[in-house]
């Protein structure tokens, strides 16, 4: 739960400039998280909400201090998951109406992902 929150918080914010941990395998599992579930991350951005696998693991106190600071982003969901290529509303896959989830199988191209979720990376 803590690393999908962080995965989270961490993709909302375009001019994220450092990426940093105690060990190099922090980072690694992190775009390991962020490649397992970005349907639900989007998701999650787009509507300013936690998924619900995530935030029935939380503390209620802890839950209610971190929607605080999630607002509905669908500028920056829409980036993010141009950035895993993934279909947006702006530009779906399929026909009308745009989707509201990303399907898990979708195979995301890894290479540079970390320079197109965060440019100024």
């Amino acid at each position: 739960s803590a690393l999908y929150i962080h995965a989270l918080f961490a993709l909302k914010d375009r001019k994220l400039g450092i990426l940093e941990a105690n060990f190099s395998s922090l980072v690694y599992t992190l775009f390991t998280q962020i490649t397992r579930t970005p349907d639900n991350l989007v998701n999650d951005i787009r509507t300013g909400t936690i998924n619900p696998s995530i935030r029935a693991k939380l503390d209620p106190g802890i839950l209610s201090g971190l929607q605080k600071y999630l607002k509905p982003d669908p500028k920056r969901a829409e980036e993010v998951a141009m950035a895993f290529g993934l279909p947006t509303p702006d530009n779906p896959a399929s026909s009308s109406p745009p989707p509201t989830t990303y399907p898990s199988s979708m195979h995301i191209t890894t290479e540079g992902l970390a320079k197109r979720l965060w440019p100024e990376l």
